[in-house]
């Protein structure tokens, strides 16, 4: 190398001061050069390692080079073999090392240095402590040489080799040598040691003091469902994907660690975060140390860099160590301090052998080693049905990486809306805040510049959709980052991609060329994520700008909360433990099987050895551990695996605290936990109930929550998932189907239900409490103040028809391309209010601007309601609603702005564009991007794509009537048609008296009406019902409030509400208007003096707040009564006279009742109401009402008073409106339609009006002006007369109408008679004639209705589902009975000792009559009475008349029969006569076909006359009378008549013709035979009238002029028609004389109970069919309890009717009845031994075991005790488990077993 070229190197040294390794072999140097580079090694400072072999270096280069070593303190390797430096060299080099304390290496091969040489290296090694390494070879040393060297290593420790080969050193210096290698040996192991003290001071300094970044990087696969995100993930994991591969439920999370090779795929995390990092943290600060020198700092631009970056020199290190260490003072100095020793619970980390053997490890791979971070790569995977977003959202967060996919199977448009949606909700969502997203902290995060990278993925590509094009897509995702400026920052290239979507195929040979740039893109940005921007921007391309989301996870911990961080890790995803068996059994509750491999939960903390790490472990209390089969019993070690599902907050800070060597002060757990939570670690939250535990198991928060989904979307969402996760929804829906199906039809769901969809899971209930309140707290649940129930507002039903709206509304609609779904509708609706409420509350509203709160409490997903500050109601729902409009995914959002008080169209214009921006800022959008319709423009918009809109000329209208969209749809599709029959009324549509009486009454403007009021197709509603709910805003309570807390905002909702309250009834009493309203009374509270009744307030005691009671000293207080109502707050009772509709010709003022319901709660500053009042489900009171028609006290008309027809409206309407069984349900609705619109409606009306009048004259300051209202009342029955006069269709029935009217108005034309003026008249009188006039219009509403209902050709299938198969019981009618208690008289005419008995009525269906069974008129045809044969009928019928007759506890001493025939008379005869009961019969002769018969007991009566009186329209037909004397114990006797008939005169009967003269005649009859006596002598009634007693009271009370006529009050139907209440037991004699009491079904006839429920339960038929499939047994009682309804004591075992064998009926009890007849005459009668027939049960002997076949008929009592003797060798046999629970039998574990012929053996 000549002189030039020494001078280059020079040049080159002084350009660049950074280079390290100096490499110049053989370059000809020779001594000018070598002299050349000592003098640049004089001054450098970076110069580490120097070759210079083969450079013909003599004696002068090597000693100017020793001289430069004098003074340079970088150089520690220099390689001079191969040079002739000589003996002479070699001294200078060593007298240099006696000086130089950097050279560690030192290579001198081939450089004839001999002995002289090695001499004087060895005189230097006596001090140098540098230099290990010397390489000595072929330098001519002899044995001398070897001795000196040798003897220098007898002191010096550092040298570690010497190599000695190709010397003369002989066999006289071997000696020597061996001693060399032997120092050199035992200075190696020092060395080792030394080292390991090096690291160990290391590790203990950076585990006390030193910081470090949590390298776990998220990444979030989200995305539509089976796009591929799993078989992705896999594929990135180096894995073989499956076609089959499950979809996901809940959120998979797989961790991975990041490879230094970026192609290479990702592994498995298996050591310790903590260890890599504290290796990496050495190496990093070793290398900064040595380049410490040279470093200059250079001004960073843009943000501040993180506190300190791996790559930091030494004074910025030291100085963040310093503040680190500052930090951490407390900590140390508690660490200094004596204190008492916590629980070890991770081993000695000062002396962690696995640390110092992966430092040992790193250093061997060369001081070159790479420091950076290796990214913890944490994936998670979403599910990607829509019904699942909300759980995604659980668990965006403002860090990590987001990889969303496009399935490209799909076409262009479909995958579009896809993919638009969730880039959407990622750029929405995956923000900072500091409890989940939130509208307002999402705001305020969208203006900071981090944000987490995007990605986009497109799946599928080999077998893409021939419609999707990637050109037109990327042209879409650019368009889309215009309107999302937050997502243009995030979203991310792959690799060389030119575009935004990085094609990938799974299934291909070649999918690594896919995978590969993507799996590098994911580990670049997972590293730039966690590098520190100064780092970053050091490394960046000139003038780049820094990416938003570098540095995001860059900020440094310190290094105990990485070791927590690993520790709770690890417990939440389970390792093994190795432990004394001993120990383990201590340390569980109950003793484990030795050798049986099982699980249980620690009751007590277990200590144990990790069996990776070595290190001591204590798993603590409540961790689930199992152990594996076939263990030693003397085994001394047992493996155990350990997991922690969650932990207490005070087991989480004793863990932390007792870490090893500086554990985590109680006041630093916190920060861990919400460091821990914000990164996916774990679930924790700070809050004083949620604080509690903490969940280490964060995938079981996502399953609870996507178990809730899948429960309510399963069947619409067409959810795809394993067979064995659907099996677990489908064991929960038939397990607690009541449950289910409220949940679904209202979006409420109980605590018993949660239990049990998360007891699949393996949840405890302490976990399933802490699930819950994190549902709570995120605003995803919200508990309701009845207990354990809870609303899920993303599952509330979906309405499918358009919301009303008035007239005067103003409507616009914002297109938002489909960003948001339904099922995120309620959060978005949420986040509108609460960005009003802010700007209220925080000033900074605009002026004029109107605050939102919310309305009632959301019932429906897609539609919410508001109310402003200024009388206002603000609509907003998704449009279009219809299932077959949403598949074009074109949504829109409706927004409706009705306005009560009188506002500009301009004030009002402002309102609307306010609440649009604000609307955009709550979906992040930009207002631009969002396009507001008009009713005009909207027709342009592609879901009118198709509609000749030219044709329609009010669009609204349209839109309102046609929800299909289609023009020619004409009301044709099922939606259109329910938006006709269910469009609701408004102000518009009321008089304006009424819209003024509203308003008096009403606490809040624009109340609505409610019940069948509200819907238009109700022309003539009877009175007016409102209901109103009352939100009353309380900014000062939290979202995190506490119980104590909900009770002072409770109480302070109901003060606010009382104050309204008392000026309303203030204003209501006081205001001068041309309406008449007067309050009649406020309902509130329970009334202490008739329980079950609410507490009356007069307007008096509502303004004092207070009312006296008699049961009560003290006043009642209304604050207290507010809060006592089960299902309202308070009902406020008016009388108003007005007139009702606008439009309504004939609609004369009158005096109605307006009821309005009142319920109220309060919205604590989050958009959540929070109800004060218990709300009630709907769907149960309606059907609770449906039942109660199935009562005592039926009427189906009475339309206003809430019973059997309008419940039937409601309750289709309900469940029609949330698409749930549409078809059934329209057919209900159209079919119920006339009744609202006909005659009977105007005529119940007209009821409702005389009823009002009579009550408002029991009111004195009333009398004047119901009077003056009489009148009306005539007009009324005037005008409906006429029309009933012209009715066309339904002559007869309109004759009947017209009959009943004449009939009233000749009443009311009597009491006035002689009088022109009705105020002449007392008031007394008009009472009592209205109370008559009430009670005839009545009844001949009842008539028409129930016939309606009754009559086939109404309906196109019957409004309840026919029985058919399910019929089991011999006739079409039910028995009923009464018990009579008469009042004795002596033989001296005194007043005797009461006496009772049982008397009983049944029409058997005659043989004759059973072709209307064929002929299917009542829906039997293929009923059990028809296919048996009629003689084995027949015996049925006389076994089931002996049970009554026989009955254990109520015998009957009279039984009424109707049809009965010639046969059965006979055979009944014989069983009769047998048992001493003597029959009457109406026929002539016994071979007449149709007879009545009375049955009684002689024994205690006696017959005194029998007579027959017939029908003069049809002689064979007759009225029997039976005249009896009771027999006394004493010789006291009574008379008692007993009348019985069947009303059925030819066709004039129900159903068929029921307005000929039947009826009358009857009473004509009744009343000629009893009116002159009935007074004295005690007369029953019972049989079968044909007519409900509505239809037949009113004739013998006011035709008969029979004063006293009182019915039983029946508890069920006693006819399989639909409203049959037609079987009747009545005292025609005065209560004093004779009173009677219905009896129970049971007490009538044993069994009977389960055919009343088929009667009672059958209504709700239609709604259960949607839902339940039974699953055996008869599906009556399966029906009632699925849907929770009451179940009579031995209902379920009746039910069971066969559970193995044997047949089960009435034929069946035969042998019981006679039985029960000898125990009824055991006083007087020979003791009856009671024996068992063959059919009771079958026995057989199977060697030690008895096995028992038990038939339906034993009682469920009997049931049980076979169980209880089953534990003696007796068994029950049935086909399933399920039956004996049916039956009632409460099973453990094991009881039942299978046997091989497929039977259940229960016992033995």
């Amino acid at each position: 190398m000549a002189a030039r070229g020494t001078q280059a190197v020079k040049k080159a040294f002084e350009a660049n001061s950074s280079i390290t390794d100096l490499k110049l072999a053989a370059k000809r140097l020779g001594d000018e050069g070598a002299k050349a580079l000592a003098e640049i090694l004089r001054t450098n400072r970076t110069v580490t390692r120097i070759n210079l072999q083969s450079n013909q270096i003599g004696e002068e280069g090597a000693k100017a080079l020793a001289k430069a070593l004098k003074t340079n303190r970088t150089v520690t390797s220099i390689e001079l073999y191969g040079n002739q430096i000589g003996h002479e060299g070699a001294k200078a080099l060593a007298e240099a090392l006696k000086t130089n304390g950097s050279v560690t290496q030192i290579y001198l091969d081939g450089n004839q240095i001999g002995d002289e040489g090695a001499k004087a290296l060895a005189e230097a090694l006596k001090t140098n402590g540098s230099v290990t390494s010397i390489d000595l070879a072929a330098n001519q040393i002899g044995a001398e040489g070897a001795k000196a060297l040798a003897e220098a290593l007898k002191t010096n420790g550092s040298v570690t080799f010497i190599q000695l080969d190709r010397n003369q050193i002989g066999a006289e210096g071997a000696k020597a040598e061996a001693d060399i290698r032997e120092a050199c040996k035992r200075n190696q192991a020092a060395h080792r040691e030394q080292k390991n003290n090096e690291r160990r001071q290391q590790l203990e300094k950076w585990q006390k003091s030193g910081r470090a970044p949590l390298p776990v990087v998220r990444l979030c696969f989200v995305g539509r469902g089976r796009a591929g995100k799993t078989t992705t993930m896999r594929r990135l994991r180096g894995k073989q994907p499956s076609r089959d591969e499950v979809s996901t439920h809940g959120v998979h999370v797989w961790a991975g660690q990041a490879q230094e090779h970026l192609s290479h795929e990702w592994e498995e995390c298996d050591a310790r975060m903590y260890d890599e990092t504290a290796c990496r943290e050495r190496r990093r600060r070793r290398r900064s140390t040595a380049a410490s020198s040279t470093y200059k700092p250079e001004a960073l631009v843009g943000r501040q860099p993180a506190p300190e970056s791996p790559g930091m020199p030494p004074e910025e290190s030291e100085r963040a160590d310093a503040t680190a260490a500052g930090a951490t003072a407390k900590a140390s100095q508690r660490d200094a301090e004596p204190k008492e020793e916590l629980p070890e619970t991770v081993g000695p980390r000062l002396l962690d052998d696995l640390a110092l053997e992966s430092s040992s490890s790193s250093d061997s791979e060369g001081e070159d080693a790479n420091p950076a971070l290796r990214p913890r790569l944490q994936c998670w995977d979403f599910p990607g049905q829509q019904a699942y977003v909300l759980c995604n959202l659980l668990y965006f967060h403002g860090r990590g990486i987001y990889v969303v996919f496009c399935d490209t199977s799909c076409g262009l448009e479909e995958a579009w809306q896809d993919l638009k949606f969730w880039l959407w909700a990622v750029a929405q969502y995956a923000v900072d805040a500091d409890h989940g997203y939130d509208g307002l902290a999402s705001n305020s995060s969208q203006s900071s510049e981090s944000a987490p990278p995007v990605v986009i993925v497109g799946t599928k590509w080999a077998s893409r959709h021939p419609d999707f094009d990637k050109q037109k897509m990327e042209e879409r995702i650019n368009l889309l980052l215009q309107q999302l400026p937050r997502l243009s920052r995030q979203l991310q290239r792959v690799g060389d991609n030119l575009g935004w979507l990085h094609p990938v195929e799974n299934f291909s040979e070649n999918a690594e060329a896919d995978i590969g740039p993507l799996r590098s893109s994911l580990q670049r940005l997972a590293s730039e994520v966690l590098s520190p921007i100064p780092e970053w921007e050091r490394t960046a391309p000139a003038r780049s700008a820094t990416p938003p989301h570098v540095g995001l996870q860059a900020e440094l911990h310190p290094a105990a909360w990485l070791l927590a961080h690993d520790l709770l890790s690890e417990l939440g995803e389970s390792f093994e433990l190795k432990v004394d068996p001993n120990d383990l059994d201590a340390s569980l509750s109950r003793p484990r099987q030795i050798g049986v491999g099982g699980s249980a939960v620690l009751s007590k903390d277990l200590q144990g050895t990790h069996a990776v790490l070595g290190h001591r472990f204590v798993a603590p209390e409540s961790a689930h551990v199992s152990w594996k089969s076939g263990h030693d019993v003397a085994a001394t070690e047992l493996i155990v695996r350990v997991q922690c599902h969650s932990l207490r907050l005070e087991q989480v800070e004793a863990l932390l605290g007792g870490m090893r060597p500086i554990g985590i002060s109680k006041e630093e757990v916190p920060k861990v936990l919400r460091l821990l939570h914000s990164l996916g670690t774990l679930f924790w939250f700070d809050a004083d109930e949620l604080g509690r535990c903490v969940v280490l198991n964060i995938r079981r928060v996502a399953v609870a929550l996507s178990s809730i989904m899948s429960l309510r979307f399963w069947e619409e969402s067409g959810l795809e998932h394993s067979e064995e996760y659907k099996n677990t929804i489908d064991d929960v829906s038939r397990s607690m189907t009541q449950a289910v199906y409220r949940f679904k039809t209202s979006g409420i769901i109980t605590w018993d239900l949660l239990k049990k969809l998360w007891a699949r899971e393996g949840i405890t209930d302490l976990e399933r409490k802490v699930m819950l309140e994190i549902m709570v707290s995120r605003g995803l649940v919200l508990r309701r103040l009845v207990q354990d129930e809870f609303t899920v507002p993303c599952c509330l039903p979906t309405a499918f028809i358009p919301e009303p709206r008035a007239a005067e509304s103003k409507i616009v609609y914002l297109d938002v391309a489909g960003f948001i779904s339904s099922n995120l509708f309620p959060e978005i609706a949420g986040r509108l209010c609460r960005l009003r409420a802010a700007a209220a509350c925080n000033g900074n509203s605009s002026e004029g601007q109107t605050t939102l709160r919310p309305g009632a409490p959301q019932i429906f997903r897609n539609r919410m309601e508001f109310r402003t500050d200024k009388d206002a109601l603000v609509s907003i729902s998704l449009f279009p609603t219809t299932p077959r409009i949403q598949h074009k995914l074109h949504k829109l959002l409706r927004l409706v702005v009705t306005q009560a008080g009188a506002r500009s169209a301009e004030e009002l214009q402002a309102d609307v564009q306010d609440i649009v921006e604000d609307l955009c800022r709550a979906m992040g959008l930009s207002s631009k991007s969002v396009h507001v319709l008009g009713t005009e423009a909207l027709t342009q918009h592609p879901v009118f794509r198709g509609v000749d809109c030219d044709r329609i000329k009010d669009i609204e209208g349209f839109v309102r009537r046609t929800p299909c969209l289609q023009a020619d749809c004409n009301a044709t599709c099922p939606h259109c048609k329910l938006a006709e029959l269910l469009e609701e009324r408004f102000d518009g549509d009321f008089s304006q008296g009424l819209r003024d009486a509203i308003d008096r009454s009403s606490l809040q403007r624009l109340t609505r009406p409610a019940g069948s009021f509200r819907f238009q197709q109700v022309l003539h509603p009877c009175d007016v019902d409102l209901e109103e709910y009352v939100v009353v805003s309380m900014q000062a309570t939290d979202l995190k409030e506490t119980e104590e807390t909900q009770k002072r905002a409770a109480g302070a909702a109901i003060r606010a509400l009382m104050q309204l309250l008392q000026d309303l009834c203030k204003a209501a009493s006081t205001c001068s208007s041309e309406t008449t309203l007067h309050v009649v009374a406020l309902k509130a509270g329970k009334n202490p003096e008739k329980p079950g009744e609410s507490l009356s307030w007069s307007v008096s005691e509502v303004m004092a707040g207070e009312k006296k009671c008699l049961q009560s000293a003290e006043p009642v207080k209304l604050e207290d009564a507010l809060q006592q109502q089960g299902g309202r707050t308070a009902k406020i009772d008016f009388y108003v006279r007005c007139g009702l509709l606008e439009r309504s010709m004939e609609d004369a003022p009158r005096f109605y009742e307006l009821t309005n319901v009142i319920r109220c709660g309060y919205d604590p500053g989050n958009s959540l109401v929070h109800p004060v009042t218990p709300e009630v489900d709907f769907l149960h009171v309606v059907e609770k009402g449906m039942r109660e028609y199935s009562g005592p006290h039926p009427k189906a008309m009475k339309l206003a008073a809430l019973l059997h027809a309008k419940r039937l409206w409601e309750h289709s309407a309900y469940l029609a409106q949330r698409s749930i069984d549409v078809e059934k349900h329209l057919a209900v609705l159209q079919a119920l339609k006339p009744i609202f619109g006909g005659w009977p409606a105007q005529l119940a009306q007209v009821a409702a009006h005389a009823e009002t009048l009579r009550d408002m004259l029991s009111r004195t300051s009333l009398h004047r002006e119901a009077l003056n209202d009489i009148p009306c009342l005539s007009e009324s029955l005037r005008r409906l007369q006429v029309q009933l006069k012209v009715e066309g269709p339904g002559r007869e029935a309109a004759m009947d109408g017209s009959a009943c009217i004449e009939d009233v108005l000749t009443r009311l034309h009597q009491v006035q008679e002689g009088s022109q003026d009705v105020m002449s008249l007392p008031a007394s009188a008009w009472e009592a004639v209205l109370e008559q006039v009430h009670d005839v219009l009545e009844g001949c509403v009842e008539l028409a209705v129930v016939n309606w209902f009754g009559s086939s050709q109404n309906f196109k299938r019957p409004i309840v589902e026919p029985l058919r198969q399910s019929w089991d019981f011999p006739s079409d009618h039910l028995p009923v009975g009464a018990q009579v208690a008469m009042n004795m008289k002596t033989g001296s005419g005194q007043e005797g000792p009461s006496k009772s008995l049982y008397v009983c009525s049944w029409n058997i269906l005659n043989r004759h009559y059973m072709k209307f069974i064929e002929e299917d008129l009542q829906g039997l045809k293929g009923a059990r009475l028809q296919q048996i044969s009629a003689e084995q009928r027949a015996q049925e019928i006389v076994d089931a008349v002996m049970e009554m007759l026989c009955h254990e506890t109520r015998p009957k001493a009279v039984l009424c029969l109707q049809e009965c025939w010639s046969e059965l008379l006979d055979l009944l005869e014989a069983e009769l006569l047998a048992e001493g009961y003597g029959m009457l019969c109406t026929g002539t002769d016994r071979s007449q076909k149709n007879q009545e018969a009375i049955i009684f007991d002689k024994t205690f009566l006696a017959l005194r006359d029998f007579r027959c009186y017939p029908y003069a329209s049809e002689p064979k037909k007759v009225v029997a009378v039976a005249l009896f004397h009771w027999l006394g114990e004493a010789g006291d006797d009574g008379q008692l008549r007993v009348i019985t008939t069947q009303l059925a005169i030819g066709q004039w009967h129900l159903p068929g013709r029921p307005y000929g003269p039947a009826r009358l005649e009857f009473c004509d009859c009744v009343a000629g035979l009893v009116k002159e006596d009935c007074g004295s002598v005690p007369t029953l009634l019972a049989g079968d009238l044909n007519f409900p007693q509505e239809a037949i009271g009113p004739l013998l009370r006011q035709t008969g002029k029979l004063t006293e006529v009182h019915f039983a009050a029946i508890p069920y139907p006693t006819n399989i028609c639909d409203a049959a209440w037609i079987d009747s037991i009545a005292s025609l004699s005065p209560a004093h004389l004779l009173k009677v009491k219905a009896l129970e079904a049971d007490n009538v006839l044993s069994g009977l109970q389960r055919h009343m429920d088929l009667l009672c339960y059958r209504r709700v038929w239609v709604l259960a069919w949607v839902y339940l499939q039974p699953r055996g047994g008869n599906f009556d009682v399966h029906l009632t309890r699925c849907l929770g309804l009451d179940l009579p004591p031995g209902a379920a075992a009746a039910d069971e009717a066969v559970i193995s064998g044997s047949n089960a009926g009435p034929g069946n009890i035969r042998h019981e009845a006679k039985a029960q007849a000898a125990r009824v005459r055991g006083i007087r009668a020979a003791q009856f031994r009671r024996t068992r027939g063959t059919q009771d049960f079958a026995v057989r002997e199977t060697g030690d075991r008895t096995e028992r076949t038990f038939a339906a008929a034993k009682p469920l009592q009997e049931l049980a005790a076979a169980k209880a003797g089953a534990e003696d060798g007796f068994a029950l046999k049935c086909s399933s488990p399920a039956e004996f629970e049916h039956a009632g039998l409460f099973l453990q574990p094991g009881d039942v077993r299978a046997t091989g012929s497929g039977d259940h053996i229960l016992g033995g």
